[in-house]
């Protein structure tokens, strides 16, 4: 492939700025995946939605800007948010913390799932209803800053979702 040409359009609702912004502000504040949405500031131009601020993890940036995708009248997303590192951010007891809430939060149906951090390796076990389950588990940590690895030990029960 030498060249792409996106010639996409969108066609969208012409929806006023001010209520694009709006509803953005109030869609993240709504999202309990976006822990401190007060740090996300929110700018719209004819009808781009501008994400910048700082966010504590790489998951709560992607929230923000599928959020974003979503608000009626949007006809783009430019996603500046910083998400913050600092020293204790990548200890391997925090990493730890992090990648539990992330479990908690996304995969509700994992069970007696064990998480370990050594030198930023992350080892997992327990269980998991699907294997796509599995496979975003992972894709989810390696995002992590200060995650290096992932050893995923999990194992399918397609009973979990009884």
């Amino acid at each position: 492939v030498k060249d792409i040409k996106d010639l996409v359009v969108v066609n969208a609702d012409t929806v006023p700025d001010k209520i694009i912004k709006q509803s953005t502000e109030q869609a993240i504040i709504d999202a309990t995946s976006i822990m401190e949405p007060e740090r996300i500031k929110v700018r719209v131009d004819n009808g781009v939605i501008f994400l910048n601020g700082t966010v504590s993890y790489y998951r709560e940036k992607k929230a923000a800007e599928s959020i974003a995708t979503w608000q009626k009248g949007a006809v783009g997303v430019v996603n500046n948010l910083k998400v913050l590192s600092h020293k204790s951010d990548i200890s391997d007891a925090n990493l730890q913390v992090i990648l539990s809430d992330i479990i908690s939060k996304e995969f509700p149906l994992a069970k007696n799932v064990n998480i370990s951090v050594k030198d930023g390796i992350a080892s997992i076990s327990g269980e998991v209803p699907r294997l796509s389950d599995k496979y975003s588990i992972e894709e989810d940590f390696y995002p992590v800053l200060g995650i290096k690895g992932v050893i995923d030990n999990l194992t399918i029960n397609p009973q979990l979702y009884f």
